[in-house]
């Protein structure tokens, strides 16, 4: 029996997701993270660590904060959980110092260290799910990224596009007049093309918005016609914009623990 603990560090959250192979039996996250002093992030990940409710032999994390990851590390070692070495960071730069990750997708093509870590991971981890198949993994995140992979497992490119929250901040931050709005409640078919100013900016954010995702989608299946082509979604705004922009695609492929499985999915041992 394998089990291993995935950590994602993120800009907001930390997540964990407990695998007893490869299967997900436990998952919570510790929010708001970059509120907790720096001298108190260790501690509060060391109560983090402890819900963990079964022993694991790897702690596999990625990351976008430096300073979180030596308060994890610092967190581990402190609790005596788990000897240095089964700490592992699946930042590409540091793959050399152990041959405990296995990659489903071959990476080639891409300009050599430039490709995120999140990115990498969630492809890999649409790879597992769905092997032999074209796939387009697309991440609603700070950014929102496309990500696209053959049937044989070559990487083929991407896209990065201002994330949804951006999009619907930028026009607020830098005019004078323009408000910002709150879509969380908003639903696509009440969007139209507008008589006052929020309703402008409300047919100019969620139709502007579905086009660039749609005419993105389309670009990526460009000369694959006849090829099985499967898109998955992830990341904490898609079912946000699934909504405001009326993209049904995205809530009905939507895997909300897609970096997590795959953390957990490259890790071999």
């Amino acid at each position: 029996m394998t089990s291993v603990l995935a950590v994602d560090i993120g800009n907001t959250d930390v997540k964990f997701g407990l695998f007893v192979d490869q299967l997900l039996v436990q998952q919570w996250r510790l929010a708001d993270w970059r509120q907790i002093a720096p001298q108190e992030l260790s501690e509060s990940l060391k109560q983090a660590l402890t819900v963990a409710k079964e022993p694991y032999e790897a702690l596999v994390f990625s990351s976008v904060a430096p300073e979180a990851d030596t308060a994890l590390k610092s967190a581990v070692l402190d609790l005596a959980i788990l000897p240095e070495g089964s700490i592992l960071d699946v930042n590409p730069s540091q793959w050399s110092a152990y041959s405990s990750f296995q990659l489903p997708i071959d990476f080639s093509l891409y300009a050599g260290g430039q490709l995120g870590t999140d990115r990498l991971i969630t492809t890999c981890a649409a790879a597992l799910k769905y092997p032999k198949q074209a796939l387009l993994v697309v991440n609603f995140g700070t950014a929102t990224t496309f990500d696209s992979v053959d049937a044989n497992g070559l990487y083929q490119g991407g896209a990065i596009a201002p994330g949804w929250r951006i999009f619907t901040q930028v026009l607020s931050e830098k005019t004078a007049k323009l408000p910002l709005l709150d879509f969380s409640e908003k639903a696509y078919s009440t969007i139209g093309i507008g008589l006052n100013t929020v309703a402008c900016i409300e047919a100019g954010l969620g139709i502007g918005y579905r086009g660039l995702v749609l005419s993105l989608m389309d670009k990526f299946k460009e000369g694959r016609e006849g090829t099985a082509f499967k898109v998955l979604t992830t990341g904490g705004l898609a079912i946000e914009v699934a909504q405001v922009c009326g993209l049904d695609t995205i809530e009905n492929n939507y895997h909300s623990t897609l970096l997590l499985e795959g953390l957990a999915g490259i890790y071999k041992g």
